[in-house]
């Protein structure tokens, strides 16, 4: 708390602590007597008014220690006075004193206010002295590189050891460039799941603080996550839509209120604050949403992690509006943990596109003519197998060497065709490995349908030769990973690709 701002809440500090001690006078017969948990509580809460009331500019620091230290004793004496009175009551039951009659006594002291007051005050120094420990991080760079370092290490393990069982080769120097790329850029995911969502509920509490009609703010925060969803379905136009609106309705209700509003200068910029607070919140969350499901739509669990990671949130934000360090110390650090051992891993494949290390999709490669391809690729195929099937085509069988597939009109076409130049996907347009299947047909135990796609492909032309629809599992290190259409895996030395086409 800034020195002016206290030296003007210490004058309704005071008045506070007297109507206190009034209270309990009014309330507790045994408030004079020494010694009673009454009058240790007065006692207490006079010494608070003391150091109130001694207040000088060179004192302002040892003030601020010893206001927390008397308000800790004045919260653990009023937990000692309700816990005798709960006691007392029971006595008093025989004196047809009820229990209610006993509750109602106690939120006469205003001890509940006090506890509350006392509650939000630990719970904001946690957060500033938490905020500042992390703040103070950054300012260890061997640290944060070491953070890089660990955080790259997740998603790299999990997607060249685990998923491909390949590790490309790679002198000193590169790995390090990968590790580092790969930390910054987890870190930037980590910043976008973990960040935005603790300074999204900050400020609004932060508002809801210094406004009395503080519901219709925490409303924002619940109407704009449920907006934001829905334009995320809606598309990025109807978004650019509602922006322009509500910045034209802003902009029509300032034309017809600028008198009153230049008579009240003060509480236009608060509410200006505001709104522009609120739209770039409300930005930060679709784009948060928006990464969220776009990195993750092609994983078969995106759902049950989308959904979990909205509940942890929500109970985050119970901690915080509720003040209570347990609750949020908790599932800040499952939300935590959840982000770096569950989430981060699952991002592994978009993280490796999007640093271009691997996973990609290449519509054709052009390779020198030196190169030696793999006797499994298939250099000999129609054209007009190619444009039948440009769209997916349901199969319907392929049997030695004789593939029955449907057409939009319903019939069916046969032809010869090596194995070698097959590839299938299923009907969640998942890729079925088959470069191993010489006979396969339609499950109709099951109903399921599998579909004829483009298969991986190379053409001859004078000087190059164009490899189609392939998949760059790795492009680290001296060649390059590949898979084809049907899953078989090989590898192409880099010093033979001259251009490649991304999809």
């Amino acid at each position: 708390m800034e020195f002016r701002e206290f030296l003007y809440a210490k004058d309704k500090e005071i008045e506070e602590c007297k109507e206190l001690i009034s209270c309990i006078q009014n309330s507790y017969e045994n408030f004079g007597e020494i010694g009673s948990n009454s009058y240790i509580l007065i006692q207490l809460i006079s010494n608070k008014i003391n150091i109130l009331k001694n207040l000088q500019y060179f004192n302002y620091n040892t003030t601020l220690s010893n206001l927390e230290i008397i308000d800790n004793e004045i919260y653990m004496q009023i937990e000692i006075l309700k816990k005798e009175t709960k006691i007392t009551s029971k006595d008093k039951n025989l004196e047809n004193l009820q229990e209610d009659n006993k509750k109602d006594l106690v939120k006469e002291f205003n001890m509940e206010d006090f506890i509350k007051k006392h509650r939000d005050k630990k719970f904001n120094n946690f957060i500033i002295s938490t905020l500042k420990q992390f703040l103070a991080i950054f300012k260890n760079i061997p640290l944060v590189i070491l953070i890089c370092f660990i955080v790259g290490l997740i998603p790299f393990a999990i997607y060249f050891f685990i998923e491909l069982k390949d590790v490309p080769s790679m002198n000193g120097s590169d790995i390090f460039y990968f590790m580092i790329m790969s930390g910054v850029a987890g870190l930037i995911y980590l910043v976008l799941f973990l960040l935005f969502p603790f300074l999204y509920f900050g400020i609004v509490e932060v508002f809801s603080s210094d406004y009395k009609n503080y519901k219709n703010i925490r409303w924002y925060l619940i109407l704009s996550n449920i907006v934001a969803v829905t334009l995320k379905l809606l598309g990025v136009f109807v978004i650019f839509i509602v922006i322009a609106i509500f910045v034209s309705l802003v902009i029509f209700i300032f034309y017809q209120n600028k008198n009153k509003i230049s008579a009240r200068k003060n509480i236009v910029f608060m509410v200006c604050i505001l709104i522009f607070t609120s739209i770039m919140l409300f930005i930060a969350v679709l784009v948060d949403y928006y990464m969220l499901i776009l990195a993750i739509d092609d994983n078969p669990i995106s759902g049950i992690c989308i959904v979990f990671y909205i509940i942890l949130i929500i109970f985050i934000y119970i901690g915080i509006y509720k003040k209570d360090i347990f609750i949020f110390k908790l599932f800040a650090y499952i939300f935590i943990f959840f982000n770096l051992l569950f989430l981060l891993p699952i991002l592994g494949r978009d993280l490796m596109s999007r640093l271009n290390f691997g996973n990609l999709n290449h519509k054709y490669i052009i390779l020198d003519q030196n190169v030696k391809l793999p006797d499994e690729i298939c250099n000999d195929i129609d054209d007009t197998y190619i444009k039948n099937i440009k769209k997916p085509k349901e199969m319907i069988s392929y049997k030695d060497g004789n593939l029955t597939y449907r057409l939009e009109n319903n019939t069916t076409k046969s032809l010869n065709i090596s194995f070698k130049c097959l590839a299938f996907i299923d009907e969640n347009n998942n890729t079925i490995k088959t470069y191993k299947n010489e006979n396969i047909s339609r499950d109709n135990k099951t109903d399921k349908k599998i579909f004829v796609v483009i298969p991986t492909y190379f053409t001859k032309d004078s000087d190059i030769i164009k490899l189609h629809n392939i998949k760059v599992l790795s492009a680290l290190g001296n060649k390059w990973f590949i898979e084809s259409k049907n899953g078989f895996r090989f590898k192409i030395d880099k010093s033979h690709i001259k251009t490649e086409i991304l999809d």
